[in-house]
């Protein structure tokens, strides 16, 4: 059993989100938040291997959120003169924006058609690819074990030699 976790909110860094592989399930927990900043609770949910279809990863750059954020930044540096306190709260929100837009997509497919989206900060691409991994050996090991040829080849060379 391994267990992966991993940062959901920039602000509040201490929230923990996590991806537990057991041999037949894949257990995810999030937390849920208010407008990104009070924590109510958490999301569960559990995977069935066989019923994991595929995954895929996308990392992207969203240019328009990044350049928002350099607007932000570069305002609040030119308003400090007149005001601390709205130069903090215009590099918070530009400096936010900026590290948002690195984004880092994590999406399951299941064998029922249903997709579930996960999404990763840039500091957790890596976590996001070892969870990538992961899924891809359990979908391997399963494949694995219902594939029939490598049973029936041993059962025919049992029969043959006698």
């Amino acid at each position: 059993m391994e267990t992966i976790r991993f940062m959901t909110s920039l602000i509040l860094f201490y929230l923990k989100g996590k991806f537990v592989f057991e041999q037949n399930f894949v257990k995810i927990k999030t937390p849920n938040t208010l407008l990104g900043l009070i924590p109510l609770g958490s999301h569960k949910s559990t995977l069935p291997v066989n019923q994991l279809s595929s995954v895929e990863s996308n990392y992207r750059v969203r240019f328009g959120r990044f350049l928002l954020g350099i607007v932000f930044s570069v305002l609040g540096i030119l308003l400090i003169s007149k005001s601390f306190i709205v130069t903090l709260v215009l590099l918070l929100i530009g400096v936010n924006a900026i590290l948002s837009s690195f984004e880092t997509h994590l999406t399951v497919k299941l064998t029922s058609g249903d997709v579930k989206k996960f999404e990763f900060f840039v500091f957790e691409k890596k976590k996001a690819d070892m969870i990538e991994d992961n899924i891809n050996k359990l979908i391997s090991n399963r494949m694995d074990d219902t594939n029939t040829r490598s049973q029936t080849d041993r059962i025919v060379d049992a029969i043959n030699s006698k």
